[in-house]
C-alpha cells in the first residue's frame, strides 16, 4: 500500500487540532466571563473592591467579586480574628459568599437561651422530650430502691412512705403537667394534657396498696404507661401548637412557656442519684426502728470529732439501712451529705478520737429543727448546734446501716 500523500496528512492533523482549539477557547471564555460581565455592566452597577475594608463594608457582592478576582484566601484574610487567633470562617452557599456580622458561638459557658426566646416548636418538643427523660430517671431510681423494699417488711414502715412518694411524684416528677392534665387549658394543644390524667391517677392510687410489693408494682406500671403516653402524644401536641389559630396564639404561647420552664427546671434537678436520695429520705422519715425494745422513728447518727468537726462515720438506723448506705456511698464516693437529708439526725461530738463518750449531742428533726430535751447526756449542745447550722458538715465517707 502506498504511503499517504501530504494533502491527506494535513487534513488529519487539522482534524485533530480543531477539538483542542475549541477546548482552549472555551476555557478562556469561562475564565474571562466575570471580567466581560463586569465590563458590560453600567458604572452604577459595578463593584469597587477595597482590599483593606472589612467584610461588613464590602458586603456580599463585594466579597463575591473579591473571591473571583483573588480567591478564597483573600476573602478569609478579611474575616475578624477571635481571641484565640483563629479567623471566622466564611459561610458559602452554592458557591456564593455570605458573611456573619457576629459569629455565633455556643460553646461551653455560653448563656442559655431563655424560654421566651425559643420557637413554639422547640418549646413543644422540649416539654415532651424532657418529661420523658424525667420519668425514665424516676423509673431507674425506683428499680434501684426496690432492693430496699425487698429487704424490708411491711411492718417496718408507716403508711406515710407511700403517701410521701406519691406527693413527690406529683410535685417533682409531673409538676405542672399533672396540674394541667385535669383542667381545660387556653388552647387545644394544652388541652391534650388531659390524656395523661388517667395514668397520673393510677400512679397516685398505688399508695392505697396493701403492701410495699403491690405499691411498687402498681406505681412502676403507671410510670411506664406515662412514658408511653408522653411519646404517643408528642407529635399530636407539636402539631396542635403549629396549627393554633392567631387569635389563640398569645395565650397558648404563654402556657407553652410556663410548661417548658417548669419541666426544664425539674429536668435539670433530676438525676437517678438525686431521686434515690429523695426516696431514701421518704423511706427513713416514714420508718421505725427498735431502740432497747421500744420503737421509735428511724434516724441517722453522725459522729464528729475535734474543733474542726471532722466526720468520723455515720449510721442509718432503720429498715434497709445498710442497702441505703451502700447506694448512697456509690452515688457519692467523695462523701455523702447526710446533714442536709430531710430525716431525723443525731450529731454526736467527741473532743478526741479516743473518747468513748460524746461531749455534746445535737438532735434534729426532718425539718432541721432542734429537738434536744436538755438531758445531761446531751451536754453543752448549743455551740455545736450553732456551728453546724452556720457551717454545715463535710460528707461522710464511711456510712453503714442496721
Amino acid at each position: 500500500m502506498p504511503p499517504p500523500s501530504g494533502h491527506i496528512l494535513f487534513r488529519a492533523a487539522w482534524a485533530a487540532y480543531l477539538p483542542m482549539r475549541s477546548r482552549k477557547y472555551k476555557a478562556e471564555e469561562v475564565r474571562d466571563e466575570p471580567t466581560r460581565q463586569a465590563a458590560s455592566r453600567p458604572e452604577s452597577a459595578k463593584v469597587t473592591v477595597d482590599p483593606t475594608a472589612g467584610p461588613a463594608a464590602l458586603g456580599p457582592a463585594g466579597l463575591l467579586h473579591l473571591q473571583r478576582l483573588a480567591g478564597n484566601d483573600a476573602v478569609n484574610a478579611l474575616m475578624p480574628t477571635s481571641s484565640d487567633g483563629k479567623r471566622t470562617a466564611v459561610q458559602r452557599e452554592n458557591g456564593a459568599v455570605a458573611t456573619v456580622d457576629k459569629p455565633v458561638e455556643l460553646g461551653e459557658g455560653s448563656p442559655e437561651i431563655p424560654a421566651t426566646e425559643k420557637d413554639d416548636d422547640v418549646l413543644a418538643e422540649g416539654i415532651f422530650d424532657e418529661e420523658h427523660e424525667i420519668l425514665n430517671q424516676w423509673g431507674v431510681a425506683l428499680d434501684v430502691f426496690n432492693k430496699v423494699l425487698e429487704s424490708s417488711s411491711d411492718k417496718a414502715t408507716r403508711p406515710d412512705f407511700k403517701k410521701v412518694v406519691v406527693e413527690f411524684f406529683q410535685d417533682k416528677i409531673m409538676g405542672e403537667l399533672a396540674k394541667r392534665s385535669n383542667v381545660h387549658g387556653a388552647s387545644e394543644a394544652v388541652d391534650l394534657l388531659k390524656k395523661f390524667d388517667d395514668e397520673i391517677k393510677r400512679a397516685e392510687a398505688a399508695k392505697e396498696s396493701a403492701d410495699l410489693r403491690d405499691f411498687y408494682d402498681e406505681h412502676k406500671r403507671a410510670v411506664a404507661n406515662l412514658e408511653k403516653a408522653v411519646i404517643g402524644q408528642k407529635s399530636n401536641f407539636v402539631t396542635r401548637v403549629r396549627k393554633t389559630a392567631k387569635s389563640q396564639h398569645a395565650s397558648m404561647r404563654k402556657d407553652l412557656v410556663a410548661l417548658f420552664e417548669d419541666v426544664d427546671a425539674r429536668f435539670k434537678a433530676t438525676t437517678q442519684e438525686s431521686l434515690y436520695r429523695s426516696l431514701s429520705e421518704a423511706w427513713i422519715a416514714g420508718s421505725t426502728t427498735t431502740v432497747i425494745s421500744s420503737k421509735r422513728p428511724a434516724y441517722i447518727t453522725i459522729r464528729v470529732v475535734g474543733r474542726d468537726l471532722k466526720v468520723v462515720d455515720a449510721q442509718i438506723h432503720g429498715p434497709g439501712g445498710q442497702k441505703i448506705a451502700e447506694q448512697l456511698l456509690k452515688d457519692s464516693p467523695d462523701g455523702v451529705d447526710l446533714i442536709n437529708m430531710s430525716v431525723p439526725r443525731v450529731i454526736a461530738w467527741y473532743q478526741r478520737p479516743s473518747d468513748m463518750y460524746s461531749s455534746a449531742v445535737v438532735k434534729l428533726d426532718a425539718d432541721s429543727k432542734l429537738v434536744n430535751e436538755g438531758s445531761y447526756i446531751e451536754g453543752n449542745y448549743w455551740p455545736l448546734y450553732t456551728r453546724i447550722m452556720n457551717d454545715g458538715l463535710e460528707g461522710a465517707k464511711k456510712v453503714t446501716g442496721d
